[in-house]
């Protein structure tokens, strides 16, 4: 009990009793309706096109009536448990300011009166002890005066007792009803999410439903996800940012482990505002000084947006499908707070806006690595790969809209300071997961006016395809600044002292942090996140480390960083081409532009770049373990010649030992040989094998591209 606590129980009895008999009509109010739904769309004499999706329709209404009957259920019997309490205790109404003061009120009175209970019988020894009281009249007055005292504490005793007696039935009732109504209020904030959806549901071609939508499992299939609703009401997340985040994609559970992955007050206030899911929420979120965040919150930012992203299994979104997507970057993008980097004597040129870019490049970065390393990790057929790969694509198409909208910024501040102001995109699409939009900006140039940028993407799916940007001279300083950002930010992570709670929240994200850093150090470690796997939503997939080669594609994935980090430009031109992809961005005037206004990239003849490259593919990083472990064998369709027929000829051949070596290691495989042999010499092993093996029309290159987009050969 505490100062605002006030029970009544005569009147919370009457409201209990009032509360059953309404749910308990509202429950024959859905029955009603339950029927005549069921009888409407369970007529198999009723079919068109149109009805078939109004029973869908229809069908998701009756899952919210039952959800409801469910809840107020739930309700009914948290109420009768809460009268069933009331009825065994204290009927009078009790007031905790009242009652704490009269127990202070007691407590002094009781201690005083046995004060002077006390104070009177020493003074009547005294009496007795100097000899001065003959009659023992001065004692005997004491003594009675004592009593008087004793009968005073006892009334205030008993007051105290009767007082305590009621704190202790208003704390028991506190206590035993402490977890009464918290099933309903998960299944609640369950149906809000539920009754959004369903209106958004609507547009233009009908009713087009999600059916994947987080609300279906708590309601359909019964997740229970009372624990987690419980734990983040009683650190503060109000139930309505729950259902906000709910009507995303994240379970209770998921915003349970992000809200665990926060180390500072700085990330709990930035993360509560994204839970806000608003304009205004947004645009509190990226007030928040960058620099007092966790590294893992760049983590946490991906996911969200990745989660405000809805895309067709064709990697399709436009219109409403981007709406959340564009409010958020847009907010983002309005962050023009100048970041203070170096207080002293600096001045400063960055913004807010481009600190949160940079980690939303960072994060997304992470997440596809992850991704990819998973992916590696398993075979197409295996149970979770399709939808795990769905995620993949999203979020591969979210780090090309990142990685481009960054360069793009960036780009503009750097043909003219403050070019880059008042950014905000429209038209945002993806198709395919190649992102388009229209950037508009306050172009100082142009004498203060708006200009609009057209961006385009475009994704090379092959190292061929990205051969042209080789020759561009910024592209080795763009692709080393990217990977030594991408390097330091894996080391923030890793040191932060909350990795273990990224392994629950993002497993993938986890999984990469360690096995970067496996790399970065030359040693073996603990692999966190891995043994998460089975308790996040890869486990409910069926992903997890029992049924994944995880330890191959860690192998595969530290060779390749160890082997990148040694080329020289044109080993990774080389690299890139055989095993590479990335995206380009093209610029080009926007449609809104006054006449002779060009595009600000067209005006210095810039109008094309790179956005990212680098080994993101799966199905080339499998591919990869597949020749480390069983050579060429392992891949390759059809010899004219067998590997051991190949590899005699190439040892009878005027060869170095050093071709015939890495030959041999390339037909049969070799642990780490991505890592222990340069490009050069692994070029030079190639042609020998190309010469000896007459491969024909399809070189050894070709064969490995083709096998490695078959997924690899089991």
């Amino acid at each position: 009990m505490d100062t605002g606590s006030i029970l009544k129980p005569n009147a919370l009895k009457s409201q209990c009793r009032s509360a059953i008999d309404i749910l308990q009509k509202n429950n024959n109010d859905f029955n009603t309706a339950k029927s005549s739904i069921t009888h409407f769309s369970g007529n198999d004499e009723i079919k068109s096109v149109s009805i078939d999706n109004l029973k869908q329709q229809l069908q998701d209404y009756l899952t919210v009536i039952e959800g409801m009957a469910a809840a107020n259920n739930a309700d009914i019997e948290d109420y009768q448990t809460l009268q069933e309490t009331l009825e065994g205790g204290n009927s009078e109404d009790l007031d905790g300011a009242a009652l704490l003061k009269r127990k202070a009120d007691c407590e002094q009175g009781k201690e005083e009166a046995e004060s002077a209970a006390a104070t009177c019988r020493w003074m009547a020894d005294v009496w007795r002890s100097t000899g001065k009281d003959p009659t023992q009249t001065m004692a005997f007055s004491l003594e009675i005066a004592a009593q008087g005292y004793d009968t005073e504490a006892s009334g205030w005793n008993s007051l105290l007792t009767d007082t305590q007696e009621k704190i202790d039935f208003y704390d028991s009732v506190e206590a035993s009803t402490a977890g009464l109504f918290l099933s309903s209020a998960a299944a609640r904030i369950a149906l809000g999410a539920a009754l959004s959806d369903i209106k958004d549901a609507f547009q233009e071609n009908g009713y087009s439903p999600n059916l994947g939508a987080v609300w279906r499992k708590a309601l359909t299939e019964k997740e229970n996800y009372d624990e987690f609703v419980r734990k983040l009401l009683a650190v503060g997340v109000a139930s309505e940012l729950i259902q906000n985040m709910m009507e995303i994609g994240y379970t209770p559970e998921d915003t349970w482990s992000a809200w665990k992955s926060c180390e500072t007050e700085e990330d709990k206030k930035f993360l509560i505002h994204l839970m806000d899911g608003t304009e205004a929420g947004y645009k509190a979120a990226f007030k928040v000084d960058p620099s007092l965040l966790s590294g893992k919150m760049a983590i946490v930012m991906a996911d969200y947006a990745a989660h405000l992203l809805v895309m067709d299994d064709e990697g399709n979104a436009q219109g409403r499908a981007v709406k959340r997507l564009r409010e958020f970057n847009n907010k983002l993008l309005e962050a023009e707070i100048y970041w203070i980097e170096d207080p002293e004597g600096y001045v400063p040129t960055r913004t807010y806006r481009d600190v949160y870019l940079e980690k939303m490049c960072l994060g997304a970065t992470a997440l596809v690595n992850g991704d990819a390393v998973l992916l590696a990790s398993m075979k197409p057929q295996d149970t979770g790969y399709q939808e795990l790969y769905r995620d993949y694509e999203k979020q591969m198409a979210l780090m090309n809209f990142w990685t481009t909208e960054n360069l793009i910024v960036k780009k503009l501040n750097g043909m003219f300071e403050g070019e880059a102001r008042d950014c905000r995109i429209t038209n945002l699409t993806f198709a395919n997961g190649e992102a388009a939009f229209s950037l508009k900006h306050m172009s100082l140039y142009y004498g203060s006016i708006d200009v609009t940028e057209e961006i385009n993407t475009n994704f090379l799916n092959s190292g061929n395809a990205l051969e042209h940007h080789f020759t561009q001279k910024e592209l080795k300083k763009a692709r080393e600044e990217q990977e030594q950002a991408f390097q330091n930010f894996m080391k923030t992570l890793a040191k932060d002292a909350g990795t273990l709670a990224l392994g629950t929240f993002a497993p993938e994200a986890a999984i990469l942090v360690s096995i970067v850093m496996m790399g970065v150090e030359g040693s073996a470690g603990t692999v966190n996140g891995l043994t998460s796997l089975a308790e996040t939503k890869f486990g409910k997939l069926g992903v997890g480390a029992a049924n994944i080669a995880i330890k191959d594609s860690i192998n595969g994935y530290i060779n390749f960083l160890n082997s990148t980090e040694k080329l020289n430009q044109a080993e990774t031109k080389v690299y890139l081409d055989w095993f590479g992809m990335g995206s380009e961005y093209k610029v080009t005037t926007g449609a809104g532009n006054r006449e002779g206004v060009e595009s600000m990239f067209e005006v210095l003849s810039d109008t094309k770049g790179l956005s990212f490259s680098g080994v993101y593919n799966p199905d080339v990083l499998r591919a990869m373990n597949v020749w480390e472990e069983q050579g060429m064998n392992g891949w390759v369709e059809s010899w004219e010649k067998s590997s051991s027929k190949v590899e005699q000829m190439i040892e009878d051949g005027d060869y170095s030992e050093t071709i015939k070596e890495d030959s041999k290691t390339l037909l049969h495989g070799g642990k780490d040989m991505f890592d222990k042999m340069s490009m050069e010499r692994f070029i030079d092993a190639i042609c020998a094998i190309e010469a000896e093996g007459d491969f024909g029309l399809e070189d050894v290159q070709t064969q490995f591209i083709k096998a490695a987009v078959a997924g690899g050969k089991s």
